[in-house]
Formats: structure tokens, C-alpha cells, sequence
């Protein structure tokens, strides 16, 4: 049986794997994919029990609280065979993990920068869908793209083919 996450809280980044201004960039990646390459810690209120595995990865576990109906009390439990933590009775419990770490490869710097390259135009033709100009004489300029452009723009640059791999969090949860 796996215990059900009722909220999670996840707090934002003191920096982002790169310092160029592109934040909003590392926001939408993050968005999407289940790997974090910047720690932060995020608070999980699971409905147990069973075994709980976090959405996010690498998740190193600081905290595991109970609730006994008027506070939380900080309890131990043991790892379980799905590589989350078992909780041994039916409760609420509130799991305090720190999430994020290690290299950012190489395939999500590129879809960062393919991200980052595509939401670029909008600042030439924000909001404008399809353009069409006769320059005079053989010089004709046309321009034509989704009305969903900006919505889609994981897709569209091509970041998200890159991304698939880390869309699920494989887990090797850690004890604090």
C-alpha cells in the first residue's frame, strides 16, 4: 500500500545552476522534470499508512513528524523496498526533506539553452502569431507560429525531448 501526499511545499532556490538572468528558465525546467540540481527543502503532509516515495529526487530526509490530532512529533521510520519511507500506522505525517544537488548534465544545459534561445524572438514579435510583408519587389517576409507559442515553448524549442529522462525521480532516498 503507498501512502497518499496530501500537500507538498517547495521552497524556491537561493541560486539557479546558472547566474545569466535566466531563472524563469530554471523555473519552467523545474516545473517540469522531477530532478532538482539546487538545493531547497520542501515539506511533504503524507496520509499513511504505507509507503511514501517523494516526486522529487535526490531527496535526503531531515524530518518525519506525526500528527497525534493537536501537534506534529518528530518520529523515526525505516526505508521499504520502493525506496521511500514506511509509515507504520494510519495518520497524518508531515516529511521534511532537503532536495536538490549534484551536476546538471549536459542534455538539461542544453534544453536550457534551447528554452532561453526560443522565448528569445518574443521580444521582436510578442503576441504576434502570423506576419506577412511585401518589402517591394522580390523581398517578401512572412512569419507564421502557434498562438500557443509561449505555453508550449518546452516543446516547441525542443527542451523537452531533452528533458524526458528526468520527468520521473528515481530514487535513492536518503536519512539525514
Amino acid at each position: 500500500m503507498l501512502a497518499m501526499t496530501i500537500s507538498e511545499d517547495e521552497a524556491i532556490p537561493a541560486t539557479y545552476p546558472t547566474t545569466d538572468g535566466t531563472d524563469w528558465a530554471w523555473q519552467r525546467i523545474e516545473h517540469y522534470v522531477a530532478h532538482r540540481w539546487t538545493t531547497r527543502d520542501v515539506v511533504w503532509v503524507v496520509e499513511g499508512p504505507g509507503e511514501w516515495v517523494p516526486r522529487l529526487c535526490p531527496a535526503t530526509v531531515e524530518t518525519v513528524e506525526e500528527w497525534d490530532g493537536s501537534t506534529y512529533n518528530t518520529v523515526s521510520v525505516s526505508t521499504g523496498r520502493l525506496g521511500g519511507l514506511i509509515l507504520p500506522r494510519c495518520g497524518t505525517w508531515r516529511i521534511t526533506c532537503e532536495v536538490g544537488g549534484g551536476t546538471v548534465p549536459d542534455a538539461v544545459m542544453q534544453a536550457h539553452s534551447r528554452l532561453v534561445a526560443y522565448l528569445a524572438d518574443q521580444e521582436d514579435r510578442a503576441g504576434v502569431t502570423r506576419y506577412d510583408a511585401d518589402l517591394g519587389g522580390a523581398i517578401r517576409e512572412s512569419y507564421d507560429r502557434p498562438a500557443a507559442w509561449v505555453a508550449k515553448a518546452l516543446q516547441y524549442s525542443g527542451a523537452a525531448d531533452l528533458l524526458r529522462p528526468y520527468r520521473r525521480a528515481k530514487h535513492a532516498l536518503a536519512m539525514a
